[in-house]
């Protein structure tokens, strides 16, 4: 959902490449408090021992093979797990307390090619310490947060995340606003139609330079930002009239690298916005 969003006077260290700026923002509950700091928060690769400590509980008894993954013969606490699952690998740690207020939780994504397409391969477990001892609390599948950025703030953790997906030979990738448990807010979707619009142009009916706009086509990094009044920031491929023209005529979309630009997000007033140089289509619902 959209929420109220940034002026232009409401941050500063941030200059228009071409002279346009694009505000969106997501609603967040509740007023940012003292806290951990948030890049302690963030998702990154684990640690050989934090993948001594969490890999046994998710998968017990599991058979490491190189160049795999590891065998489990069970996912401890998976109710629907499933079955045969010989690549099972953790990809990435972030810590905080993910479902409630002061808990200390930690969640880890992870990939297997036994979980369907429609989960991305892989998913997440959320894992919560009492003492010295962690424990297994739930398993997420297709919830995958191993590139993510942790919003400023106390209370329950949420997260800044970019994903991607692919279908039918088009890719699209998405930043949103992850909170557990719940679907996540998507604040930024785009679509990388240059396959399917290079197979479908004939090279005629191109029209004109001026009938094209600038359009961004993937989202490609997201990290924590040292700009002013910004908490990370996205490195994005986005697509000049002149490339869509040219590669249309060319019949060959697909070769077209594009241009970067960089969109910015900031929190303000418990909302997250971002700002960016290249007009971005506000996601469909």
């Amino acid at each position: 959902m959209n929420g109220a969003p940034m002026t232009s006077g409401g941050v500063g260290g941030f200059r228009t490449v071409l002279g346009l700026v694009c505000m969106a923002g997501l609603l967040l509950g509740g007023p940012a408090a003292a806290g951990p700091a948030a890049e302690s928060r963030d998702s990154r690769t684990l640690t050989k021992a934090e993948q001594m400590t969490f890999l046994p509980l998710a998968c017990p008894n599991g058979v490491y093979e190189p160049k795999v993954g590891t065998h489990c013969a069970k996912l401890n606490g998976y109710a629907k797990a499933p079955g045969n699952v010989a690549d099972f690998g953790l990809t990435s740690i972030a810590y905080g307390s993910f479902t409630k207020a002061g808990a200390d939780q930690a969640y880890l994504s992870y990939f297997t090619m036994a979980e369907p397409h429609a989960n991305n391969f892989g998913g997440g477990i959320l894992f919560e310490r009492s003492g010295s001892v962690w424990k297994l609390i739930r398993w997420y599948p297709g919830g995958e947060m191993d590139r993510c950025v942790a919003l400023p703030g106390g209370g329950t953790q949420k997260m800044l995340c970019l994903s991607g997906y692919t279908a039918e030979g088009e890719n699209s990738s998405a930043v949103a606003v992850q909170a557990l448990p719940g679907a996540p807010d998507v604040l930024i979707r785009v679509e990388d139609a240059r396959n399917e619009d290079a197979s479908s142009s004939s090279g005629s009916g191109c029209g004109t330079v001026a009938s094209y706009k600038e359009r961004v086509v993937s989202i490609d990094s997201l990290k924590r930002s040292v700009q002013p009044g910004f908490f990370a920031e996205s490195v994005v491929t986005y697509l000049t009239p002149r490339e869509w023209y040219d590669g249309c005529k060319a019949r060959r979309l697909d070769n077209v690298k594009g241009e970067k630009a960089t969109v910015r997000y900031a929190l303000k007033n418990g909302h997250v916005t971002f700002q960016s140089p290249i007009p971005i289509e506000p996601p469909s619902p």
